[in-house]
């Protein structure tokens, strides 16, 4: 192949891989930003004519509309800075410069009702938001957001628009094919799974690159696009569409490494630690796309490490 060509090939494969990162990227900082969901809290102790009297203000705050107080339980433990009796009070649904106002309008309360902050300064960012507090379109366009609905879509889309085109062969087209693909696919999803647990359980560190996670943690919107919505869009970006087409310029095992690289690179590692976990599941997706040419089977199988993350929690 002419060295033009294979340069063309090359470029054509990181187009969709990055198309894929960029609309994630965006439509996340989009949801974060639509959210504006941050909580201020303070703690305070006083007398109990004085905390219900915070109460009372911070509900009743002409500023903050969504104060909260509750007493210390089981999920919300008492900070060890404060007594027996102290109570949480908090204003949520902030902007991202207003949490500092309402930790000083807390503490203000706090004052006028008699009482004495005992922590201070505490915040929750992005918090996830309440659906007693939403409308019907607010939680429709937040589970939408929170999901990544459009940016699936999106790449979905531009797949199997152009994959014919691009002859990338990688769409099942018998019902014998789909079988096998899902054989593969589950198959080595279970092997990596497996993998993966005894690795946490050993406390290898690159055994479970993005952490274990529970569903409670992030809710049902975020879960989703974790263990079904971003495997999908990785697994077609860059298998299903990077390896057929950078194969054409530099072969079948540079195009593999080069995807399982990239890969890699695109999950963003928080250490090497996870940049090894990252790039042990991409070059095992790229080996098995080699052996199958199957983005389904590679699809699969990320699902499959993907929901193990959070079942480990």
């Amino acid at each position: 192949m002419p060295n033009r060509d294979r340069a063309k090939a090359l470029l054509q494969s990181l187009l969709l891989p990055v198309a894929a990162v960029t609309l994630l990227t965006l439509f996340t900082i989009g949801a974060v930003m639509l959210a504006a969901n941050d909580r201020a809290i303070v703690w305070a102790e006083g007398s109990p004519a004085q905390l219900e009297e915070m109460e009372s203000r911070v509900l009743a705050n002409p500023w903050f509309k969504h104060g909260r107080s509750r007493a210390a339980d089981d999920i919300h433990p008492l900070p060890a800075e404060c007594g027996a009796g102290a109570r949480e009070f908090s204003f949520g649904s902030l902007g991202e410069f207003e949490g500092q106002a309402a930790r000083d309008i807390l503490e203000l309360i706090a004052a006028q009702a008699g009482a004495q902050p005992c922590t201070t300064n505490l915040f929750i960012i992005n918090e996830l938001p309440d659906p007693a507090r939403q409308s019907g379109a607010q939680r429709a366009a937040s589970t939408i957001l929170a999901a990544s609905i459009l940016p699936l879509g999106m790449v979905l889309f531009l797949y199997v628009a152009l994959a014919g085109r691009l002859q990338l062969g990688t769409l099942p087209r018998s019902g014998a094919k789909l079988a096998s693909e899902l054989t593969w696919g589950v198959g080595a999803g279970a092997g990596v799974s497996l993998a993966v647990m005894l690795g946490y359980w050993l406390g290898v560190p690159a055994a479970n690159p993005a952490g274990a996670l529970s569903v409670a943690d992030v809710g049902y919107s975020l879960a989703f696009t974790l263990m079904f919505a971003v495997p999908v869009m990785e697994e077609m970006a860059f298998r299903g569409w990077m390896i057929p087409l950078a194969e054409r310029g530099i072969g079948s095992t540079g195009a593999a490494a080069a995807s399982s690289v990239l890969y890699a690179a695109a999950s963003l590692p928080a250490d090497a630690a996870s940049a090894v976990g990252y790039l042990l599941l991409g070059a095992t997706c790229a080996g098995l796309y080699l052996r199958t040419r199957s983005v389904l089977a590679c699809i699969v199988t990320n699902v499959m490490v993907s929901v193990t993350s959070f079942w480990l929690a």
